[in-house]
Parts: C-alpha cells; sequence; structure tokens
C-alpha cells in the first residue's frame, strides 16, 4: 500500500509539474515545453488530467472518503504548483456536511407470492434507490395502475405516470441505473428503481405476487470536507482586490456500490480538467497582463449533496468580495452531447451574463442556447444574489450518474474548443461587470472600453431589427444590429407584429411589460464593407424570427408577478436530469409538466408545449415575488407555487387559448 501510495504521489507531482510547464500553441499564449514532462503527453493536457481523476483508486470521489480527502491535497499541490496565491490563507476551504459510507447503507427488497415463497431481489443488479427520506420497513401490496396505487407499491415502467400516483406508499419504476446520493431534505414516499428484466418479471406474475417487501437502513456522519481555492491576484481597484471572476467546477462523484465504481468522466472530470488548465494558461497570460479583477478557481465537493461545498463557498466570496461573477463547469465536451446549455437557474437573475455567453460561444462554432432548468453549482450563488452560469450539455442524462461515464464518453477536440472559448470570454471581459438583474443590451460583441460604451450607446439608438455600421476609436469599423424589444404597454409589439394582440390582464393579474428577443439570420454584419458608415439599415422582422416571447403581469394588491414564457423549438430539459423530480398534470387537453428541484424541493418549472404554423413552443409559467437588487433592478422571480393549487391555476389562465394565438 504504501509503495503504492508513493507512486501515486509521484505521478501527481509530475501531474503538477506538467501543469506548470505546458503552454498551448494559441497565438495569444506562450508557446509549450514538452521535454519537461517527464513521459506525461505534453500536447493532451486534458487527457491527462481526466485520466488521473478518474482513476478507479480514488473509489468514484465521494465527498467524505479518504480517497475525495487525497484528490482534494494533490490539487490543491496543484494550485501551488501552477503559481496561484491561497484564498484567505489556504488552498483549502473547510465546511461541514452529512456523509452516508456506501458499505454501511442497507437496502432490501423482496417479493413475497401468494404461494408462501419469496424472492430477494439484489441490490445494484436487480434495484437501485433513486430518492428515499428515511429509514423504512414496509410490507405493502402491490399495482401497476396508478389510479389503485393509495397506500400500495406501484410498479411503473412509464415515469409521466408517476404523477398520477402520488399518494402510493413506495415507487418502483423501471429504468437503467442512475445512482443518486442520499438527500437529508427529501420528504416525499421511497422511489426505487428496477431493471427492464426485473420490471417484466414482475408484470409477468404480477397475478401470484401477495406484497412487496422493502427496508431502508441509513447511516449518516457528519463529516469535514475541503474545496480547492486558488487565487490569481487582480491589479486592480484599491489593491484589495474586491471584483473577482469565479472559475469553479465540482470534484466530487457518487462513489461506489455493487455496481462497480461511478468514476465519472463526463460528471464532473471534463469540468474540472478544463478548471485547472484554464487556471494554468490564465496564470501564463497574468504574468505578462495582470488583470484587473482577482481570477478565482474552484474545486467544489459536496455538489452531489445537495450543492453543499458551492453554498459554503458562496457565503465566503460574497463577504471576500463586492461585485464577482461565476462560470461554473459541469458535465462539458460528451460526444454526441447535442447543444451547448448556459444555465441560470431563477429567471431573470443572470440574464445579462447568460445572453453575453451564449453569444460569445456562439461565435467560436458551438452552438449554444440558453437555458434555466438543471440544477448545479450556480444555484448556491444566485441564491445570494450573484450573477452565476453554469456551462453543460443537453444530451448527458442517460450517461451521467451510471457506470457507462468513462473517458470513452468525451469528445476532446470540442472539450478543448470549449476551454478556449472559455479562456477568451475571461480575457475579452475583464472591463466588465455582470450585474444580477441587468438585461444584455442586444448582441453586440464584447470588447473594451471606450469601444464598449460608443457600442452600448449605439445598440441602444437602434429599433427591433435596425442595423449600422459604427466607427470606434482605434480607426475599425463593427457593425451593432438590435434583436431586444421591450415596452411597459401591450402595444408596444404592434409596430413589429400588428396582429399580436397581448391579453391585458389574466385573472387579477394585469399586466405590466412584454419583451420580444428575435433571431435574424442574416450575414449582413459579416462583412462591413457592404455598408455605409453610420446609416441605419431596417431588417425585416417577422413573428417566425421571435425566439423568446415573455409577458409579465402585476398582482395590484399583493404585488405578486405572472410571467409567461414562450420559446421558440423549446423543449424543457428537465425531464432527463437526475437533479429534478418530474410530474405531469393534464389541464384542458395540454399535459404540464411540473419539475421539483431534488435538492431542495423548490419547484424550477412548470411547462408544456403547443404547435403553431409547423413549430413547437414551449411554454413557461412563473409566479412569485420579483427579487430585486439595490439599484432596484429585477433580476429573478421567487417562486410562490402551492402545488395543490397548480392544476386550478394554470386552468384560469388559459394558456392555449391566450396565448397560443400569439405565434399564428
Amino acid at each position: 500500500m504504501e509503495k503504492r501510495m508513493e507512486k501515486r504521489m509521484e505521478k501527481m507531482w509530475r501531474v503538477g509539474i506538467f501543469l506548470l510547464v505546458l503552454l498551448t500553441m494559441s497565438a495569444c499564449r506562450p508557446a509549450s515545453n514538452p521535454q519537461a514532462l517527464f513521459g506525461l503527453e505534453a500536447d493532451k493536457p486534458l487527457e491527462s488530467l481526466i485520466k488521473e481523476l478518474t482513476d478507479p483508486a480514488y473509489k468514484g470521489r465521494l465527498t467524505g472518503t479518504e480517497e475525495n480527502h487525497q484528490l482534494t491535497e494533490k490539487l490543491a499541490g496543484t494550485f501551488q504548483a501552477i503559481g496561484l496565491a491561497p484564498f484567505q490563507g489556504s488552498f483549502l476551504y473547510a465546511y461541514e456536511q452529512d456523509f452516508y459510507d456506501p458499505d454501511l447503507q442497507k437496502y432490501r427488497l423482496a417479493v413475497r407470492y401468494k404461494d408462501g415463497t419469496k424472492k430477494e431481489l439484489v441490490y445494484g443488479k436487480d434495484f437501485l434507490e433513486q430518492a428515499v427520506a428515511k429509514d423504512e420497513s414496509l410490507t405493502l401490496p402491490v399495482t401497476f395502475d396508478p389510479e389503485q396505487a393509495d397506500g400500495k407499491a406501484f410498479i411503473t415502467a412509464d415515469k409521466e405516470q408517476m404523477g398520477r400516483a402520488s399518494k402510493a406508499r413506495l415507487i418502483l419504476k423501471v429504468d437503467d441505473f442512475h445512482k443518486m446520493l442520499h438527500q437529508r431534505n427529501y420528504q416525499g414516499m421511497p422511489i426505487l428503481q428496477i431493471s427492464p428484466a426485473t420490471y417484466e418479471q414482475l408484470n409477468a406474475q404480477k397475478d401470484q405476487i401477495e406484497s412487496i417487501e422493502a427496508a431502508i437502513d441509513l447511516q449518516e456522519k457528519r463529516i469535514t470536507a475541503h474545496n480547492v481555492v486558488g487565487v490569481i491576484k487582480g491589479a486592480g481597484g484599491d489593491g484589495n482586490h474586491r471584483d473577482a471572476v469565479i472559475v469553479s467546477a465540482h470534484m466530487d462523484h457518487l462513489g461506489w456500490d455493487s455496481s462497480g465504481v461511478y468514476v465519472g468522466a463526463i460528471d464532473n472530470a471534463t469540468g474540472t480538467a478544463t478548471m485547472v488548465e484554464l487556471a494554468r494558461e490564465l496564470q501564463s497570460y497574468a504574468a505578462k497582463k495582470p488583470f484587473k479583477k482577482d481570477l478565482v478557481f474552484i474545486a467544489y465537493n459536496g455538489e452531489e449533496s445537495m450543492l453543499k461545498g458551492s453554498e459554503a463557498m458562496a457565503e465566503a466570496l460574497q463577504k471576500a468580495y463586492s461585485h464577482l461573477y461565476v462560470i461554473n463547469l459541469d458535465s462539458i465536451g460528451a460526444v454526441n452531447g447535442g447543444n451547448f446549455l448556459v444555465i441560470s437557474g431563477q429567471e431573470g437573475m443572470s440574464t445579462q451574463l447568460q445572453e453575453t455567453m451564449v453569444q460569445h460561444i456562439k461565435k467560436n462554432q458551438i452552438n449554444s442556447i440558453p437555458s434555466e432548468n438543471t440544477q448545479s453549482d450556480h444555484n448556491s450563488f444566485e441564491q445570494k444574489g450573484i450573477s452565476a452560469v453554469t456551462l453543460i450539455q443537453e444530451n448527458i442524462f442517460d450517461r451521467i450518474h451510471t457506470t457507462k461515464d468513462i473517458m470513452d464518453q468525451i469528445d476532446f477536440p470540442f472539450l478543448y474548443k470549449i476551454k478556449e472559448a472559455v479562456f477568451d470570454f475571461i480575457v475579452q471581459n475583464d472591463n466588465r461587470e455582470f450585474s444580477p438583474g441587468q438585461m444584455s443590451t442586444g448582441n453586440a460583441e464584447e470588447i473594451n472600453d471606450p469601444a464598449k460604451e460608443i457600442m452600448d450607446k449605439e445598440l441602444a439608438s437602434l429599433k427591433l431589427g435596425q442595423y449600422k455600421l459604427v466607427l470606434l476609436p482605434d480607426g475599425s469599423a463593427r457593425g451593432v444590429m438590435q434583436s431586444r424589444l421591450s415596452g411597459d404597454t401591450a402595444d408596444a409589439v404592434k409596430p413589429y407584429f400588428p396582429e399580436m394582440e397581448i391579453p391585458q390582464q389574466i385573472g387579477e393579474y394585469v399586466f405590466d411589460r412584454v419583451e420580444v428577443n428575435v433571431d435574424l439570420s442574416t450575414n449582413i454584419l459579416e462583412d462591413p464593407r457592404k455598408l455605409e458608415l453610420n446609416r441605419v439599415y431596417q431588417a425585416e422582422v417577422t413573428k417566425d424570427d421571435i425566439v423568446y416571447l415573455k409577458v409579465m403581469y402585476r398582482h395590484p394588491d399583493t404585488d405578486e408577478v405572472l410571467s409567461v414564457g414562450i420559446q421558440r423549438g423549446g423543449e424543457s430539459h428537465t425531464a432527463d436530469s437526475p437533479n429534478v423530480t418530474v410530474e405531469q398534470i393534464e389541464v384542458d387537453s395540454l399535459l404540464w409538466t411540473i419539475a421539483t428541484a431534488t435538492k431542495n424541493k423548490q419547484i424550477v418549472n412548470v411547462s408544456t408545449t403547443i404547435e403553431q404554423n409547423q413549430q413547437t413552443y414551449n411554454v413557461s409559467v412563473s409566479k412569485g415575488k420579483e427579487y430585486v437588487n439595490e439599484a432596484e433592478h429585477v433580476y429573478g422571480i421567487i417562486p410562490n407555487w402551492d402545488r395543490d393549487e397548480i392544476a386550478s391555476f394554470l386552468k384560469s389562465i388559459r394558456v392555449s387559448e391566450r396565448f397560443g394565438n400569439l405565434m399564428k
């Protein structure tokens, strides 16, 4: 064991040296010196880091284990080798959380038949926990009918039926097993996953089954865990560096069970490795051209345990800095991962940062879209009024939280492309603040003052669909186009969409404001030579160009707001996420999805889809109190849903009738 650890420490020391000397081939970064890598692949830093992070010897990087602690110390040593400064005197930031040792948790599931025989199902092979609240010892009759599930064990292969079995005592759902850690604040019924083969057997024998026996015995321990934090000190401000950019990723994963070790390559060795390599590259850059802001790099623990690591870190950073924003990397670079999502957790909280990031990533030839439906460490910061986004991929939930999440699932060329895009974003926005609640001013490029001030001023003077060529102080010319419309009257849309009739009142809620985003698929700004300087041009704008329409209403007595958002092609990304519990209800022939965060039980999304003009639109409804910053800028809605009244409320606002016709 001692020799093994010596070899592993030597390996990590080489990784630290490798991180210190490896320099990319980009023109804006220094050249590399591959001779100093002692046999490591100098041109493949992310591959080398992810190989280390997914080593089964770390036993799935579960927070609270000795193996996880060894990795935190190695990452701290790596930050030091890179040349980062400690945060508040240390590279390790301690906090407390609950720990459930996988070897001590006991789950039992058995089938008792009417002939007196009994079959014990095998944990990890036949079944796996999904959500459990406490110790349980249950013997229950069985049903496959959600309408007959009251007080019984309900078995289903259709997850959409789960919402109709709300009074079941136990749910057994068919799934390709997704590992979930115990969430202490979960208050619902026990939900266990069963394999397709187990379901087929139970379904074939359902007339012979007398009862299901389930036993859950949870062993909890309070432990001290550590985030890993390093800082590139900025040169701006009063010397105390009171502004910061946070670049983060969670390093922890799910540990192990009888199925094997969950090495978590996509989730989240990709994000952790990319964050570490960004730290090295940005440190090299800063040595020649210091940043104004502090750059703070964090490897969180406890993300899989209700975001405990980032929750502790958000509180500490809010005290340490006056202004900051967060770029969190979680599950990126997956093979066939689909759209690249820029996630914010609360409506309007991080819109400026989110939209600017989406536009920047698109310019790097990465198909990127905004979303609000996935839980990750950005939520800990947004809950404290800090702008934060998570970068994640769309089509990953079939692989993450399973033993299939291995290095073969990573598209490394794409991962490097993401890294380059984030590097450039940080460098280009060193002078930029992303305040919570401020809206992006269209799709102008983010460029440094005073050029940016000129671009922002010109953009503000343009109406929807207008564009022009602007002369900048350095003699260059750039195009700017207005893609956003906002107004405090329903008629604000009439000059562009004369036939659009926005409802003035929804029940007791009175119209407050409307926002429209359009996507004008045009290349007219790509060649400035085709445009006359300072001449205002008008592009044709039609309903087909609308990608997002949001109408806000306000209750005159309670000041509560109601938001109805319509997004083109906007499919909800919550249904397959292991971070949410989903139920569906039918209201006026529309199937609505209610997504509740597994980690804090907050309803994060109520949505449905409608079809108009051969287009699919996602309709999302939010209700609650507006959350405003000190300068009275609205930057979010604190949800205020009464779960028992959701159906009647949706019925009262008549979405299909009132809003479905807006896009005709």
